[in-house]
């Protein structure tokens, strides 16, 4: 990623209200994880421009890493006194500490199989005994249809972004198999169609907030979500 790209990364990601309640939910998510489980060391993979890093407060000390030096400019311009940012390929990074808490977002759901087995390994190896894991799977009943739709305007042959779907078995059944076990999870982005609309809708009008406050409400009843932030216990 250059850096023009990464520049504009924060800005285009907080553009819309419906992708801002994206943000909070994740957020709150992790910080909720952190206080109920007594958690003090965090390790972040995929940090990007510090996105959910500079948000997540309530840990003692946490350490951030992407492969993207334009981004973790950004990030470390935030002089987050809780984290440290490292560059690093998450496939040939090795801890030097056991951590409790290992986090990431828009992160393993782009990578093959294979290469997920790879990262749910290296983030076994890297947590303490019981540690903890949030990440975020994609719902493949929601999701699955968006993808239909974009592949649909732009043709196969321009869509070339990776996501792997599933229904909530198989996302079991994966943890399952990689020594994860899931604690509990949330649903994000609940009514991806309707608050799409509405988030267009109030940006270009110039009422984000009031679109801000419609989508939150909206998320206070989640039954087929986009997404799921996922809680898992190490086994």
């Amino acid at each position: 990623m250059s850096k023009k790209e990464a520049d504009k990364y924060i800005s285009n990601r907080f553009k819309f209200p419906i992708y801002i309640i994206e943000h909070e939910n994740q957020v709150e998510f992790v910080k909720k994880a952190i206080s109920q489980f007594n958690i003090l060391t965090a390790l972040e993979l995929g940090c990007g421009p510090g996105r959910v890093t500079r948000d997540i407060t309530n840990v003692k000390k946490g350490l951030a890493i992407d492969s993207s030096e334009p981004m973790l400019n950004i990030a470390k311009s935030l002089k987050l006194s809780n984290w440290n940012f490292k560059k690093a390929d998450v496939f040939k990074f090795k801890s030097v500490q056991k951590y409790d808490l290992i986090f990431t977002f828009r992160f393993i759901f782009h990578f093959n199989k294979g290469d997920r087995e790879k990262i749910y390994s290296m983030i076994h190896k890297s947590l303490k005994k019981n540690g903890s894991l949030v990440f975020e799977a994609r719902n493949k009943d929601v999701a699955g249809k968006i993808k239909s739709v974009v592949k649909f305007f732009l043709g196969k042959e321009k869509y070339k972004v990776y996501q792997k779907l599933y229904t909530h078995s198989e996302l079991v059944a994966e943890l399952e198999k990689n020594g994860f076990k899931i604690i509990k999870s949330r649903g994000n982005i609940c009514n991806f169609w309707l608050e799409t609309l509405i988030s267009k809708v109030f940006y270009y009008i110039g009422f984000k907030q009031i679109g801000i406050k419609i989508i939150r409400n909206i998320e206070k009843n989640c039954n087929n979500p986009l997404s799921w932030t996922v809680l898992c216990e190490k086994k």
